[in-house]
């Protein structure tokens, strides 16, 4: 008798081979708030650093020439700004330069050259949220057979098989596996991932919505709680 911590086992021809008890991971409750903090520091470790080299618009002659005790290059009492500007030949002066409205000038206000973009979340709630993750999308559990399809057609038509029997949805399908990468790669609709690189944003489409399909082969179930 299956309990409420087994699941059937499919095998290639798409019928029940068996059935492998779930684990406590299973039984982790939905929590939205988790998997949204999760995706979002996930995702902020994938942004690029923006910021201004501290010498942009710095590189040039130009100064500020006001004292009037200067015998050359001064501004007072020229009708000019009073703004730094290039030293050209022979004492003269040339254009505005560094102030930001200037050509070539700095930007009015860069943004930070180290600031810090990246989202923290502390170890316990990520993992406590690709649980959540885990438990709650709904998955199928398949034959490790499945990993020693070598063609993408048998890996499709398996696919297709468990969409026939109304096992998996028609939509995207995150594919978990222990070690071996499935041939899926040239599957558009098919993410397969390696249970050591499974990560909550695999689970997550648009807005923090749980993906619907999710297969798992019977030995990454097996390791789930080791290799996580």
């Amino acid at each position: 008798m299956i309990t409420t911590m087994d699941a059937n086992v499919y095998g290639l021809n798409g019928e029940v081979t068996g059935t492998i008890d779930l684990g406590e991971i299973f039984d982790t409750v939905l929590r939205h708030d988790l998997i949204q903090r999760a995706v979002v520091s996930e995702l902020s470790k994938t942004f690029q650093p923006q910021g201004r080299d501290p010498l942009a618009g710095l590189r040039t002659s130009a100064d500020y020439f006001a004292n009037r005790q200067r015998s050359f290059r001064v501004t007072v009492g020229r009708a000019i700004s009073r703004k730094p500007r290039e030293k050209l030949a022979k004492g003269g002066l040339g254009r505005v330069r560094r102030v930001p409205e200037s050509v070539g000038g700095r930007a009015a206000h860069p943004p930070e050259v180290n600031k810090v973009l990246t989202k923290k979340i502390n170890k316990k709630e990520y993992n406590f949220a690709l649980y959540s993750a885990i438990a709650n999308s709904k998955f199928v559990v398949v034959s490790d057979d499945v990993e020693n399809l070598k063609k993408t057609k048998e890996i499709a038509g398996f696919i297709n098989l468990l969409k026939e029997k109304n096992i998996v949805g028609d939509k995207k399908i995150l594919f978990v596996v222990y070690d071996n990468y499935v041939a899926a790669g040239n599957i558009d609709f098919i993410n397969v991932k390696r249970l050591s690189d499974l990560r909550v944003k695999d689970f997550v489409i648009g807005p923090c919505k749980l993906i619907t399909s999710v297969l798992w082969t019977k030995k990454a179930i097996e390791n789930l709680k080791t290799k996580i």
